[in-house]
């Protein structure tokens, strides 16, 4: 065998970038907005499942425009930017706020789920 299996293309380790990865992240953003327009609780329970779903939508969605600036660096041919301020470093803007609101959204479903128990 020549060649190892590779995961990654070079220069991308770790980060993914293609289209099935983004279409997921952009799919689970729609469901949350589907589950948001569509929800019928009762009012206590209401506010903090809406506030879950817009998060966790928000969150998705920002992760997948992240995933795909990766995958346009990747078709151009040119390296992702790692270091705050370097060239083809605007993926890390949309990420940043997708690993932040994260927790948040699943701190929120844990609460919404001791709050139906």
């Amino acid at each position: 065998m020549a060649h190892p299996r590779q995961l990654y293309h070079e220069g991308f380790e770790g980060f993914g970038h293609s289209v099935a990865g983004y279409m997921t992240d952009y799919g689970i953003a729609v469901v949350a907005v589907a589950c948001l327009c569509l929800s019928r609780s009762p009012p206590s329970t209401l506010i903090s499942f809406n506030l879950f779903a817009a998060i966790f939508g928000i969150a998705f969605l920002l992760e997948g425009m992240a995933h795909l600036l990766l995958d346009v660096y990747w078709r151009r041919d040119e390296a992702m930017g790692r270091h705050w301020g370097a060239k083809n470093t605007e993926w890390i803007y949309p990420w940043a706020i997708s690993v932040t609101l994260q927790p948040l959204a699943n701190a929120l479903a844990c609460a919404l789920c001791s709050r139906l128990m």
